[in-house]
């Protein structure tokens, strides 16, 4: 596979700190959803359903003093930003 063993035991770790996927869902997120949709792993009405059946997180706001926004993981944001995905 052209990779070392301690790059594979290293690998093989971080794998332990993915998040598995919702029941019922495709994707542990909604970026991930979309992301399974722009690879061809889902069609179009299953990422509709997952989207619109997805409990999002809170969106977050500013402290008044700064523009700095931290979103909720699962917020509305991860499908934002899911746009930026470009097609080939």
């Amino acid at each position: 596979m052209g990779i070392s063993q301690p790059a594979l035991s290293k690998a093989l770790k971080a794998t332990e700190t993915v998040p598995e996927p919702r029941e019922g869902f495709s994707g542990a997120s909604p970026y991930e959803i979309c992301a399974r949709y722009d690879a061809g792993f889902i069609d179009r009405d299953q990422l509709v359903d997952e989207l619109t059946r997805w409990s999002y997180g809170a969106q977050g706001g500013t402290d008044g003093y700064d523009s700095l926004i931290v979103d909720q993981p699962g917020s509305w944001t991860h499908v934002e930003l899911a746009l930026c995905i470009k097609k080939p």
